[in-house]
């Protein structure tokens, strides 16, 4: 397989990326929620004072949430490759990555931890704290979409369908 593709980072793009961090802080929130209502109720707090905690939660996870967007997209303005052209070509031995800023990366299949793959795309994981973000929206052909899936699911142990 040798397929090129190219792609522009832009707000959007950098939001899907990070999508997955969004959703996990969600989720924990609502956990936490959880376990705060089930002691209420354990309790036998009166209804009142289960409304407040709710409303007091529901406050808390919007801050949370609207903090975390307003802090991604003040990353993004000074994220070098902020709507830069990014070129990636996928072979069967390396995956190579360019952008305009001149930065190049050739990457083994088997350097990859794992991949994760949503409804917009996937993220190659290849470190704890390091990927790399290919939309979905890059691939101008399905067949060809299907086609890296199927390379990406060979050639990564750790490969990942979520929701998330």
């Amino acid at each position: 397989m040798n397929l090129k593709l190219k792609f522009t980072i832009d707000k959007k793009e950098w939001l899907l990326a990070h999508a997955i961090d969004e959703k996990r802080i969600l989720i924990s929130m609502i956990l936490v929620i959880a376990m705060f209502l089930v002691i209420f109720v354990v309790t036998k707090q009166p209804l009142i004072f289960i409304g407040i905690a709710l409303l007091f939660a529901a406050v808390i996870v919007a801050a949370f949430l609207a903090v975390g967007r307003f802090m991604l997209l003040n990353d993004f303005k000074r994220f070098k490759f902020a709507d830069a052209e990014i070129k990636w070509d996928i072979t069967d031995d390396y995956i190579a990555i360019d952008s305009i800023n001149d930065f190049h990366s050739d990457t083994e299949w088997s350097k990859i931890v794992s991949v994760l793959e949503n409804r917009n795309g996937f993220m190659f994981v290849l470190a704890e704290r390091q990927f790399s973000w290919l939309s979905k929206a890059a691939f101008k052909n399905p067949a060809d979409l299907e086609k890296f899936t199927e390379l990406a699911k060979e050639k990564v142990k750790k490969y990942k369908l979520t929701v998330l």
